[in-house]
């Protein structure tokens, strides 16, 4: 009789989403602020872009609380979307690199986007993660069957 064990998954690392993903809306909400303050004649244009920077709020909660990167002993699954959710399922012996992109204001504030590339050369690529290298670290250590340091 075979054992249901071979079908379990362990979860080895999850990263998330950068908290930057909430600045747009932040900006729109001071910029709305300042102009319901400020330009009293201009009431109704403050209105409508605290209404804009209440929606951008909204939908960059949802994406920052519905991303996530997990890497587990079998496969990598990459997570994003909370309306229109996409996720990809790369097994770790189909991983070929992975590598990060960051700008300068990434590298300050330690986020970028994650590239995976699988042995068929076809490329997933996150956004605003959280510790990019540190993800990429353990994937890669889990894959050329090192032992992962999980540590920060």
């Amino acid at each position: 009789m075979e054992s249901a064990a071979s079908d379990v998954e362990y979860q080895l690392y999850c990263g998330e989403q950068h908290w930057i993903v909430l600045l747009t809306p932040l900006f729109w909400a001071l910029l709305s602020l300042f102009v319901f303050l400020q330009l009293e004649k201009m009431w109704m244009f403050g209105f409508v872009l605290a209404v804009f920077a209440a929606v951008t709020g909204v939908i960059s909660a949802m994406t920052y609380v519905s991303a996530k990167f997990i890497i587990t002993d079998h496969c990598v699954y990459l997570r994003s979307g909370l309306l229109r959710q996409r996720q990809v399922a790369l097994p770790l012996i189909e991983i070929h690199s992975a590598h990060v992109e960051r700008t300068m204001l990434g590298r300050l504030m330690d986020y970028g986007a994650i590239i995976v590339t699988d042995t068929k050369q076809q490329t997933s690529k996150l956004s605003k993660v959280d510790k990019p290298q540190h993800f990429v670290d353990v994937l890669e250590r889990i894959v050329t069957n090192a032992e992962p340091d999980f540590g920060d």
